[in-house]
């Protein structure tokens, strides 16, 4: 009875953290102005922080305190004799892996999602344009293209190649197109794709079974794990999959940190791990903190386990990766690189926060973000297992990988914490259920006895690899229910083209009953975007910048013209924190017309207002605004336009 204790009183503490979920609060800065969720409800954001958290670590505390109490468990205390990660606490894979049988379908598999890939139906990438989320990556993308530089002209709120990643597209043929950036997001999803194939084969060589059931566990784990990122699933990366288009280069640094667990000393491999430090602030910020602090914490297990000399290759490997990439940037883009990190990091929790949804509740969201949660404290139970059974006796990889993959799904999970929306709690479960996929068919297959005269017939028998290959590329397809794959194949190069170099204009066909950001389009109105960008476009046209303070972020881009200062997005002009910089810019490029009002809302699912007006928030700007310029006209009575002042 007393093995039951650990799984009740754990039990019985997510029934508490339940219960005293709304009850975990922050004072809430009543000095606040800045626009959002959390001005509205007057919430303090940090509260998701502590509220999910404690929801999470509090139970499985709980079980680890009664589970170190019995006594088939090691040790968590490093140095000492009983720590479970040292090798004499370890068992040693007894079975040494052939590859050739597992690199054969890992071959396989990469061809059919490259087939895959070709055979899909890119007539999906010419819908309409998201107003907003598109303009986060065209502008930035046009306003580094104009002018040459990085984050001197452009206030980043992804990241740099994040927000300026229709760059390379663009470059590739030649001119500039929306259709350019969405094709290359979808192929940053077939690369997603092929990355987890290669992380599920590594993996597999750590399974301390026989050949045999390292290759299905390779086929289950690696089959499951490419349904995490999909195509389509969100055009413009705010939402989307569990494995979205930005994980990519988490996974990337992920499949370089598996390969470290090892426990012989490959220099390179250490020192290339180190680069991963600085290279990830290429990409989104965000995980780019999430990439340091997970690299720490592996840098910290390696200390507890006296492995000085990987950490000493991981430091070096670091500080030349930053050393490059100072030297590369210069001393002004660094600057103003370090000084976008610290001022979004003052706002950002306040401006996008949502209130992340009460487990077990009518709360929109809840069930999503319940069975994330729990699925997160069953990979931590199992986590403690595999690491702590004396009788289980983990190799040593296999306890690296549940350590650091568990921490890693509770560091991405961060995501979901801000903005706590259906489709951020989505995006940042990703490492959650790949844990989840892990551990179900670790289980399984541990259970899975198969007699010897099977495994020596699927080992010996080639027919039966070349029939299985054909039989997984027959069933993808079928599932897929994409019966027309063959055609798309045969034309993929004219679907492909005709995306590339598909007008602008044409992502502005609104019809009627489509439904953007608290607008309703109707048989009178659906042109109403095309017709109010050629009439912006003729205004301005002595203009060579334009000033936008509304979150209609397309404008400068179907204007060709980059914007007059770094923050394309007003979102992220705030007060006292960067407003001094914006108008000391505005003042050196002071356009004519000004848009000041449109009518792009952000509300949620049920139409609530998510925010204010956001000149609101910045009133040193507004009585800028004011002093400099004057009404000129509502057009169509959305589009509110300031004119110049003549002095």
């Amino acid at each position: 009875m007393k093995k039951f204790y650990p799984y009740i009183l754990c039990l019985i503490s997510i029934f508490f953290s339940l219960i005293i979920f709304d009850y975990l609060k922050l004072p809430y800065n009543e000095n606040n102005i800045i626009q959002g969720t959390a001005l509205i409800k007057k919430i303090n954001p940090y509260d998701n922080i502590i509220k999910v958290y404690f929801f999470i670590f509090f139970p499985l505390a709980i079980f680890l305190i009664m589970y170190l109490l019995s006594k088939d468990a090691q040790g968590v205390v490093p140095f000492k004799k009983n720590f479970f990660l040292n090798l004499e606490n370890c068992k040693s894979n007894i079975f040494q892996s052939k590859k050739k049988q597992i690199n054969i379908f890992t071959f396989f598999i990469v061809l059919v999602l490259i087939l895959e890939f070709l055979s899909l139906d890119f007539n999906i990438l010419l819908s309409t344009i998201d107003i907003y989320h598109d303009g986060l990556v065209l502008v930035p993308s046009y306003n580094s293209f104009f002018f040459q530089n990085f984050w001197i002209s452009t206030h980043f709120d992804y990241g740099i190649a994040a927000n300026l990643r229709p760059l390379l597209m663009w470059k590739i043929i030649g001119f500039e197109t929306i259709g350019a950036a969405r094709f290359l997001d979808q192929f940053i999803v077939l690369l997603n794709k092929i990355i987890l194939i290669f992380i599920s084969r590594k993996i597999s060589f750590f399974y301390n079974r026989h050949n045999t059931y390292k290759l299905i566990f390779f086929l289950l784990l690696s089959i499951s794990s490419v349904h995490l990122s999909n195509y389509f699933s969100s055009l413009h990366s705010s939402g989307g999959s569990p494995l979205s288009l930005r994980t990519i280069f988490f996974l990337l640094f992920f499949l370089f940190l598996i390969y470290n667990f090892e426990k012989k000393n490959i220099y390179i491999k250490n020192f290339l791990l180190g680069f991963f430090s600085s290279l990830s602030f290429l990409w989104y910020n965000d995980f780019a903190f999430y990439t340091n602090i997970i690299l720490f914490f592996f840098i910290l297990l390696l200390f507890f386990t006296k492995n000085f000399k990987k950490i000493l290759n991981i430091l070096f490997g670091i500080g030349i990766s930053w050393f490059l990439f100072f030297s590369f940037f210069g001393i002004e883009e660094i600057k103003e690189f370090f000084f976008q990190i610290k001022s979004n990091l003052q706002f950002i929790y306040y401006f996008n926060f949502l209130e992340f949804p009460k487990p077990f509740s009518n709360d929109y969201g809840s069930s999503r973000a319940t069975k994330s949660l729990l699925l997160t404290i069953i990979n931590g139970i199992i986590c403690i297992h595999f690491c702590l059974d004396k009788n289980r006796q983990s190799t040593f990889e296999i306890k690296m990988l549940t350590i650091i993959t568990f921490f890693s799904s509770i560091v991405l999970f961060k995501s979901a914490l801000i903005r706590s929306d259906v489709y951020h709690i989505r995006y940042a479960s990703g490492y959650v259920f790949f844990l989840s996929f892990f551990n179900f068919y670790y289980i399984l297959l541990n259970k899975l006895e198969l007699k010897i005269q099977i495994l020596n017939f699927i080992n010996s028998n080639k027919n039966f690899y070349f029939i299985t290959l054909l039989f997984l590329i027959l069933i993808f397809f079928e599932l897929k229910n994409n019966f027309d794959f063959l055609q798309r194949i045969k034309s993929f190069k004219e679907n492909i083209k005709i995306v590339l170099y598909k007008n602008d204009y044409h992502y502005l066909n609104f019809k009627p009953e489509m439904w953007s950001y608290g607008r309703k389009y109707s048989a009178t109105n659906f042109d109403e975007d095309k017709r109010f960008i050629e009439y912006y476009k003729n205004l301005t046209k002595e203009d060579k910048c334009v000033q936008n303070f509304t979150e209609y972020l397309v404008l400068s881009y179907f204007l060709k013209k980059p914007t007059c200062t770094k923050f394309y997005n007003p979102q992220f002009i705030q007060h006292n924190i960067n407003d001094f910089n914006f108008i000391i810019e505005l003042k050196k490029n002071s356009p004519n017309y000004i848009l000041y009002s449109s009518p792009i809302v952000h509300v949620d699912k049920f139409g609530k207002l998510q925010q204010d007006n956001l000149i609101k928030g910045i009133p040193n700007i507004e009585i800028f605004i004011k002093e400099n310029y004057s009404f000129y006209e509502s057009y169509l009575n959305k589009w509110v336009i300031y004119k110049k002042k003549l002095n």
